[in-house]
């Protein structure tokens, strides 16, 4: 039934009710959430002494999104490195930090947890929990601006069986995804705070830096922005080679030996950017200058470099996992804006835009499911 995926499995490993199972996750967390968003609410404004309408959301059937998320993540006994999670809940000492290069922040997370005397079970769980409470979060906020829904969808698509393996990078991811609200709204202060707390639970977060760097430069002056990630873009495939020596990166050389250096997708990598190229060539043409624009041509010539860098950084390749907030937050936003402004093709753009995260979800399938060892799904209480 589900031969394309199936072809990396043996018959030992391979389950259809699984699969059958992650689809019905999908599209029920997707129903959920854009039934949630439904009508419109009148708002008074004070400064004006007006009003205006604002998205009505159903926190009732956002929560039953949630928590379907939640339950199949929190309770799950699957995923390649969930073991290591485990014996780094039972240790959590110095030994990890220097033999693996596990994280300080990550480390106290896990001692704080032992304080209280919970299991190592219960602290997949704490992690799965607050990894999708930072993402939902995070969509909740921008509730009347975006399709809870399609947001929903790119969360499911990107973000959420990916997390049942690499947990530790996905909960910074989505701190980030958290954080990001304050660049949006021009609080570098605050940024900053949640981007320090993401760094000490997974390193590869301070490839977000510069990419917060880029928004706010391009904001100044587009043309000194194109100038700077030129030279940047050449700079950093001419020290790529130092880089891959350094002991926080060489640390995932063993990925590269198991087939999964770039995270990427060889000229798929190329393939997937293009729809987002053109998004934004079309949405600047229709829309007044914003961040959000500014953000969408930022991220995704950040995650075209970075995913080319990953042919020879492995690590690179994996931190494209901080660039979901493109397709969780950015596009919906934008999506939203050219619905309210009636402009023509809107439906088609947004449904082509459903179509390609589905793409996305396929890739994750065919290549790279097997990857995160989640088939056949198990649960730890059963």
């Amino acid at each position: 039934m589900f031969g394309f995926i199936a072809k990396h499995y043996t018959e030992s490993n391979w389950s259809d009710a699984t699969l059958l199972l992650y689809f019905i996750i999908v599209t029920v967390a997707c129903i959920c959430g854009r039934m949630s968003q439904r009508g419109k609410v009148v708002v008074f404004t004070t400064t004006y002494h007006v009003y205006r309408p604002k998205n009505r959301v159903n926190y009732i059937v956002i929560a039953i999104s949630f928590l379907i998320l939640v339950f199949f993540s929190a309770f799950r006994d699957v995923g390649v490195d969930v073991p290591m999670y485990k014996s780094i809940f039972l240790d959590s000492t110095s030994r990890y930090a220097d033999t693996y290069g596990i994280e300080p922040g990550f480390l106290i997370l896990n001692k704080v947890l032992r304080i209280f005397g919970v299991s190592a079970d219960f602290a997949i769980a704490f992690f799965s929990v607050a990894t999708l409470w930072f993402i939902f979060k995070s969509i909740l906020h921008y509730a009347d601006q975006l399709n809870i829904g399609i947001s929903v969808l790119a969360v499911c698509c990107l973000y959420y069986f990916p997390s049942f393996n690499m947990m530790r990078m996905y909960f910074a991811a989505s701190i980030m995804l958290y954080g990001f609200r304050w660049l949006l709204e021009d609080n570098l202060r605050k940024y900053l705070c949640y981007f320090f707390i993401a760094s000490l639970i997974h390193y590869s977060a301070v490839i977000f830096l510069p990419v917060a760097m880029g928004i706010l430069m391009f904001q100044y002056s587009e043309k000194i922005f194109f100038l700077l990630f030129s030279l940047g873009g050449i700079l950093s495939f001419k020290v790529v080679s130092y880089l891959s020596s350094i002991s926080i990166i060489a640390r995932y050389d063993h990925y590269l030996a198991d087939g999964v250096a770039d995270g990427g997708l060889g000229i798929m990598h190329w393939v997937i950017n293009i729809p987002l190229f053109a998004l934004y060539l079309y949405a600047s043409k229709k829309l007044n200058k914003s961040v959000y624009l500014s953000a969408l041509l930022v991220l995704t010539l950040f995650e075209l470099l970075i995913g080319l860098l990953s042919y020879q950084i492995v690590i690179f390749g994996r931190s494209l996992v901080y660039f979901n907030v493109l397709f969780v937050i950015i596009i919906p936003i934008l999506l939203k804006r050219l619905s309210k402004m009636r402009v023509s093709y809107h439906k088609m753009i947004s449904s082509c835009y459903v179509l390609y995260l589905l793409f996305r979800f396929y890739i994750y399938l065919s290549e790279y499911l097997y990857l995160d060892g989640i088939m056949p799904y198990k649960l730890n209480f059963v």
